[in-house]
C-alpha cells in the first residue's frame, strides 16, 4: 500500500470517527436539552401545585368563617355558606393524594412538624375532616351556649329578689332553692361544654393555617433544592 493510499485510509477513518462523535454528540445534546425541558416543565408544576393549595387552603378557612359569622342569621344564607365550606374542603382534600414514602424516610411525628412533611398527607386530609363535621355542629353548640347564658343571667337576678316562677327552665314552674342550684349548675355545665367546643373549633382552624403554612414552605424548600 503506498503512502497515498494509507493517507487517504486515515482520512477516511477519521472522518468517520467525526462522524461518530458528532452524532454521540447530537444524540447527548438532545438527550440533555429533552431532560432540562421536562425538568423546567416539573419544577413549573411543582410551583404551580404549591400556590394553587396555598389559595384553595385560605378560601376554605375564610368560607369556614363566613359560615360561622354570616352576614345574616337566615336558613338560605346558612344553607348557602355550609355547600361552599363542603366545596373549598373536597377541593383543598383532592390536593393531598396516599402518601408515598421512601424506605428508611423520617416520618412527621405530626403535621407541625417543621422538620419533614413525610406521611402528613393523609394526616392533613383527616384534621380537614375533622374540621368540617365540627363546623356542621356549630350553631348548635352556639345556640345551646347563648341560651344557657340567657339563663343564668336570669337566674343571678331571680336570686336577688323572689321569683314564683322559673323562666330558665320551661319544664318546672316552681324551684325549691336545692332545686333551683341543681338547674344552676346543669346550666353551667351545658354552656361550659358548648363553649368547648365552640372554642376547639375555632383554635382547629388556627391549628389548619399553621400546619399549612409550615407545609408549604418545606415544599418550596424541597422544590428550590431539587431544581439545582
Amino acid at each position: 500500500m503506498d503512502y497515498a493510499t494509507i493517507i487517504a485510509a486515515v482520512a477516511a477513518v477519521a472522518a468517520v470517527v467525526s462522524a461518530v462523535v458528532s452524532f454521540i454528540s447530537l444524540i447527548f445534546t438532545k438527550r440533555g436539552n429533552r431532560q432540562k425541558i421536562e425538568a423546567s416543565l416539573v419544577w413549573s408544576s411543582r410551583i404551580e401545585w404549591i400556590q394553587n393549595v396555598r389559595r384553595v387552603t385560605a378560601d376554605f378557612i375564610a368560607s369556614c368563617y363566613m359560615y360561622m359569622q354570616p352576614e345574616k342569621n337566615d336558613k338560605d344564607v346558612l344553607d348557602k355558606n355550609i355547600a361552599l365550606v363542603k366545596k373549598n374542603k373536597v377541593l383543598l382534600t383532592l390536593y393531598f393524594g396516599p402518601d408515598t414514602v421512601r424506605s428508611g424516610e423520617k416520618m412527621a411525628k405530626d403535621i407541625w412538624d417543621k422538620t419533614t412533611n413525610a406521611g402528613k398527607n393523609e394526616e392533613i386530609v383527616n384534621f380537614i375532616n375533622k374540621i368540617y363535621k365540627q363546623i356542621k355542629t356549630y350553631f348548635i353548640h352556639k345556640h345551646e351556649y347563648e341560651k344557657c347564658c340567657d339563663a343564668l343571667r336570669y337566674c343571678d337576678r331571680c336570686k336577688q329578689g323572689e321569683c314564683t316562677k322559673c323562666e330558665s327552665n320551661e319544664y318546672h314552674d316552681v324551684y325549691t332553692r336545692e332545686e333551683c342550684d341543681k338547674e344552676i349548675t346543669r346550666l353551667k355545665r351545658s354552656r361550659n361544654e358548648a363553649k368547648k367546643e365552640i372554642d376547639s373549633l375555632q383554635k382547629k382552624i388556627e391549628l389548619l393555617s399553621e400546619a399549612m403554612r409550615i407545609y408549604l414552605k418545606e415544599e418550596w424548600r424541597l422544590t428550590k433544592d431539587w431544581s439545582k
